[in-house]
């Protein structure tokens, strides 16, 4: 839930609260309306008290000991809570730091909670693009938990944040998100109207062999876009290459999405950068439309 629905449910749970904590006095003049004395505040004020505390307690904590990065961690996380509540950047700068000093003083390999806080941190500073690498990068060190569904929170407060933009919010199907079922879960879970999938046909293929018919028969009400591109197995592992020339089931995939109706690019995806070996763009670039072209004809 964002910040601004979160501040609007709040408020209208406190208007029915000091509602329901009212009476009407039955008398012969206009109706007065006499509140009680209410709960919430003193609990507001108890709960503030409590985190002031707790963040002093640990301020204290890291200046004894700076190596403490357990007491970093839980400090990082009670700084994006005083600026969930506040909306003083200050807190961000503050959390921001306590992350950093945790990474500096352990390594994310043996210290999960700094590269959770760190992710947090950068989510809440609209880093996404680092949100984004540090959350892969907590999937791959504990697989077992349920981060994917964190991964879904963020696409829902994505989705908000881009409502009424004309923009999509589109998550890849890459790196350890390429299982069908788990993807389909958490579109499910997010549900959002401008978020969707950049369905990546051989990134997926590479790692789950998933036909494409039933890849598509899950996801297809959830892509907007798409990635093409061919591969093959060499000594065991990926190299790209030009369409056609591979062994996925690229053109299997275009073939269907084009008879399911979808509208969206056929983008083609050469990574030169991070493949020094593949073949040059001028090629690979002038070759796609040839292929393609040439596919849809026969």
């Amino acid at each position: 839930m964002n910040s601004e629905r979160l501040l609007s449910f709040t408020l209208f749970v406190l208007l029915l609260v000091s509602l329901s904590g009212c009476k009407v006095s039955n008398t012969k003049s206009a109706p007065v309306i006499e509140p009680r004395a209410a709960s919430s505040q003193s609990t507001a004020s108890s709960q503030f008290a409590v985190e002031k505390e707790t963040i002093r307690f640990l301020e204290d904590r890291v200046k004894k000991d700076p190596e403490d990065f357990i007491a970093h961690n839980k400090l990082a996380q009670q700084y994006l809570q005083r600026l969930r509540e506040t909306g003083d950047l200050t807190y961000l700068n503050l959390a921001m730091k306590a992350a950093r000093t945790s990474l500096a003083t352990l390594p994310p390999e043996q210290n999960v909670g700094g590269l959770t806080a760190s992710a947090q941190v950068e989510f809440a500073s609209h880093d996404f693009a680092a949100a984004r690498d540090h959350a892969f990068r907590l999937t791959q060190l504990e697989p077992k938990k349920g981060y994917t569904y964190q991964l879904g929170d963020a696409l829902l407060e994505l989705g908000d944040y881009a409502k009424d933009t004309g923009v999509k919010v589109l998550m890849e199907t890459h790196g350890d998100l390429v299982q069908s079922i788990e993807i389909e879960k958490i579109m499910q879970a997010v549900n959002h109207p401008n978020v969707g999938l950049v369905y990546d046909v051989a990134n997926m293929w590479a790692v789950t062999k998933e036909p494409p018919a039933e890849v598509y028969g899950r996801l297809k009400k959830y892509i907007h876009h798409t990635h093409i591109k061919d591969l093959k197995f060499v000594d065991g592992k990926e190299q790209y290459v030009l369409m056609g020339k591979g062994e996925s089931p690229i053109f299997e995939a275009i073939d269907l999405l084009a008879k399911e109706g979808y509208k969206g690019y056929y983008s083609f995806e050469w990574e030169k950068l991070w493949h020094p070996e593949i073949a040059e763009p001028e090629v690979a670039l002038a070759d796609y439309p040839r292929a393609m072209k040439q596919h849809f004809k026969d």
